[in-house]
């Protein structure tokens, strides 16, 4: 089964979806560093961009890692069926279900971007 990659912007409740025409991970991470070289991207030259990865609905999602000192690069994708039991549990208010839930994230989500992903991850208002 295909996929195609686009840009989730953080900056915004909820996300944008950013459609970048990748067909593989590493042409949607390299969009991210080289922002320029796309115009949809120009308007978010400042904002937090996450990956997805989508099979119809959404299956994945990547926090961009950094490279630093020619290490390389730690990128974290996470499935989404993880993301929305974490966002399910961050809706519903603070709870030991919520704590476990984050607890098995990367430190890169916090829970306000849960929320911000809701619509991207099949979850209704008012869920």
């Amino acid at each position: 089964m295909s996929s195609d990659y686009r840009l989730l912007c953080m900056a915004h409740d909820p996300a944008i979806v950013i459609d970048i025409d990748a067909t593989r991970p590493e042409i949607a991470l390299a969009a991210i560093l080289d922002r320029g070289a796309h115009e949809a991207l120009r308007a978010h030259a400042h904002c937090p961009l996450l990956v997805g990865r989508y099979s119809y609905p959404l299956v994945e999602v990547c926090c961009p890692g950094s490279q630093h000192d020619h290490h390389p690069r730690l990128d974290k994708w996470i499935d989404a069926s993880l993301l929305k039991v974490a966002a399910l549990a961050w809706m519903q208010g603070p709870s030991e279900a919520m704590s476990a839930a984050l607890s098995r994230l990367p430190r890169c989500w916090e829970p306000i971007r849960l929320g911000r992903l809701r619509y991207e991850l099949g979850i209704e208002e008012g869920a």
